[in-house]
């Protein structure tokens, strides 16, 4: 019984999701490509769905808590998982907030050309000068980028031109930190730190899943991808916002992720 447990975990693809709407879309998504979404147990993860065979590889989708951090949060569930399941790839799949409300929609699809680690970042002590206060500046000169796995961007890449979808697809820079972002000033400030106040700097929107990713694999050799739908701007209005259209911004997603597994070639190695 335990071998076999162990025999179905086995998979090529991880899907994370974090909230309960992004599996409710999972599992409508996979009925609609008439692919199962099937739970299971296992004695060393507990919870996790099976989605069987799309295209060439078998998948499996897993919940994560929201953000990196603590127990069965994107990076713990990152590691554990992709030894369990020996996956080559990892998925990470749901909403995320949109960087400009003027030139991106909501239901717009993500997807991650490089992920920004923001909450790596040195903070300095400036001494004020004569009759000035203290003060502090933040430096992310030393923070890098972090690429994805190139055969899963390439992949996104083709469904992208060749997929037909009604809602509209960019690629760019993702913000990734375990903070809830609800103050355009806050984001505006992060984003002049982030690129030297040169705009968006090619940057499209921003998640707290994605930074976990990087703890399950070496800088040059990624597994992961970031594939995820605008809910919202990270303003005031988004708790309103998020409420009205996390369902639509997750099913986008999870369309476009699994059209484009169910349009793969073969085995998604580098």
């Amino acid at each position: 019984m335990a071998n076999r447990a162990v025999d179905e975990l086995k998979c090529d693809i991880l899907l994370f999701f974090a909230t309960q709407t992004e599996r409710e879309q999972l599992e409508k998504g996979a009925s609609e490509f008439g692919v199962p979404f099937e739970e299971r147990n296992d004695a060393r993860i507990g919870t996790y769905f099976t989605l069987g065979k799309i295209g060439p590889n078998r998948v499996r989708a897993v919940k994560t808590c929201m953000g990196p951090f603590f127990h069965q949060g994107s990076a713990s569930q990152a590691i554990i998982l992709r030894a369990a399941s020996s996956a080559t790839s990892i998925i990470q799949v749901g909403m995320a907030f949109g960087i400009d409300r003027n030139a991106k929609s909501h239901g717009d699809v993500l997807v991650s050309q490089w992920i920004f680690p923001y909450d790596y970042r040195i903070v300095e002590h400036v001494a004020g000068e004569e009759g000035q206060a203290d003060r502090y500046v933040i430096d992310y000169q030393e923070t890098k980028r972090f690429f994805p796995k190139q055969s899963l961007l390439s992949l996104f890449e083709r469904e992208h031109s060749e997929g037909n979808h009604h809602f509209t697809t960019h690629f760019g820079g993702i913000l990734s930190g375990g903070a809830r972002i609800r103050s355009q000033l806050y984001l505006r400030e992060l984003l002049a730190t982030v690129t030297g106040g040169a705009g968006p700097g090619g940057y499209i929107g921003g998640e707290m899943e994605g930074v976990g990713l990087l703890a399950a694999s070496k800088k040059a050799e990624p597994v992961w991808v970031v594939v995820k739908g605008i809910s919202d701007f990270a303003d005031d209005q988004q708790c309103t916002e998020v409420k009205a259209r996390r369902a639509e911004a997750c099913r986008n997603a999870v369309r476009f992720v699994l059209a484009a597994l169910r349009g793969a070639d073969g085995a998604l190695t580098d």
